[in-house]
């Protein structure tokens, strides 16, 4: 596992389930349109000052591209995707997506990632999170573990940072390959019988070329040793390291002749995230409930809904609802939110929520609500179109329904 994969698995364990391992965990950021919108002018103004005002005006333009960039690079809503064996989970996280700090949102394990193209791979998640072309190894080796192939049978180098398991764990490295065995060359063929018309005349004996011993087939060129249990190519953290260290040093070659010279760029940017997306926490503020999306719920999220329960099989239309803290008298609980691209609710879609919140209310929901007559299992889906509108994805929230308004969270 690399050493960012490492970071970002034993940061985000303390907050995902007791006992989940960590498959894949891949940084991302939400957008990379900041980082261009200061670097292109930054280099501009690099190029035109060597032009123009010398080597001084170039020192200058670089410091204050340094600084830009260095700007930009905070200010960017950075990303990490963890990826274990129930689910895939994005968290918001600090600069480079390698310190987890919050859940943004939660997908079922059968999700796609991929496949990764380009410079920049945006995979269908609810919050946006683009993944950089050296970590689309992670992202094949995600799907190949949903897919069946390769996963791994027992408890992986990743295990070692699950929710509620000891971190620090050195992993013992793989012994080197052993080469292909001998390979035994078959004896020489006799020389041919003479015609059987005439006498048997003795052969004089043939030069030939000298025998020689058998030889080994030469190692064939593999993959390096990987830890044990760690199936798939993981991407090659020293390119990343390298650059990390040479964009240190140019910075810090650059911030000492601004120093001396009395140069000071300041570059203010307003950080902030991306509009509501499905996903999106809608917890209720400090002034009271807060008007939200049906794909603006997240697993924990309580709201009330007038009328009784609907029978199995029935419908009813839902609109926006008013999320409220979970302290506070309701009926509705949200258990887990689902996500199927490209899924319609009668081409499969059914089944699959029927499996997957079945096992969520299973899990997730208190033994005394579960047994508890005044309490019922639901669900509610609508479908939200992909950018620029095409494709659709089903969104399926498993919700927790009382026939009488109650106090408290039902999850565990």
């Amino acid at each position: 596992m690399a050493r960012v994969e490492e970071k970002i698995a034993r940061r985000a364990a303390a907050r995902l389930e007791p006992g989940e391992p960590v498959q894949v965990a891949v940084p991302a950021q939400a957008s990379v349109l900041l980082p261009l919108l200061i670097g292109l002018p930054a280099a501009v103004a690099l190029v035109v000052g060597l032009g123009r005002l010398g080597l001084g005006g170039a020192l200058v333009a670089g410091v204050g591209a340094a600084a830009g960039v260095c700007v930009a690079s905070l200010c960017t809503p950075y990303r990490s995707i963890v990826v274990t064996d129930r689910r895939i989970v994005v968290f918001r996280s600090r600069i480079g997506g390698a310190s987890p700090t919050a859940v943004l949102a939660s997908v079922p394990r059968a999700t796609r990632l991929g496949p990764p193209r380009g410079l920049w791979h945006r995979p269908h998640l609810p919050v946006k999170a683009l993944v950089a072309w050296r970590f689309f190894g992670d992202l094949r080796r995600a799907d190949a573990y949903a897919a069946g192939f390769g996963a791994p049978p027992g408890p992986g180098p990743a295990d070692r940072y699950a929710a509620g398991s000891s971190a620090g764990t050195v992993p013992q490295p793989m012994p080197p390959p052993m080469p292909y065995p001998l390979q035994q060359t078959p004896p020489p063929m006799p020389p041919p019988m003479p015609p059987p018309m005439q006498p048997p005349m003795p052969y004089p004996p043939q030069p030939g070329p000298p025998s020689m011993p058998p030889m080994p087939y030469p190692p064939q060129p593999g993959p390096l040793p990987m830890p044990p249990g760690t199936p798939g190519v993981a991407p090659a953290a020293g390119s990343a390291s390298v650059g990390r260290t040479l964009a240190v040093i140019a910075v810090a070659l650059l911030a000492v002749p601004a120093l001396l010279l009395g140069v000071a760029g300041v570059v203010v940017a307003v950080r902030g995230d991306p509009p509501a997306v499905p996903g999106r926490s809608a917890a209720p503020t400090a002034d009271g409930p807060r008007r939200a999306q049906l794909t603006e719920l997240m697993r924990g999220d309580c709201f009330t809904l007038d009328g009784a329960l609907p029978t199995e099989g029935e419908t009813a239309r839902i609109g926006a609802v008013e999320t409220i803290a979970c302290t506070q008298p309701h009926n509705r609980e949200v258990v887990t939110v689902l996500a199927y691209p490209g899924v319609t609710w009668e081409g499969g879609g059914e089944t699959r929520a029927n499996e997957h919140c079945r096992s969520a209310f299973t899990n997730d929901v208190r033994a005394d609500v579960a047994a508890d007559s005044r309490y019922a299992a639901s669900y509610i889906r609508t479908h939200v179109a992909g950018d620029g509108g095409t494709g659709r994805t089903l969104f399926v929230l498993c919700v927790v329904a009382s026939t009488e308004s109650t106090t408290g969270s039902v999850l565990t």
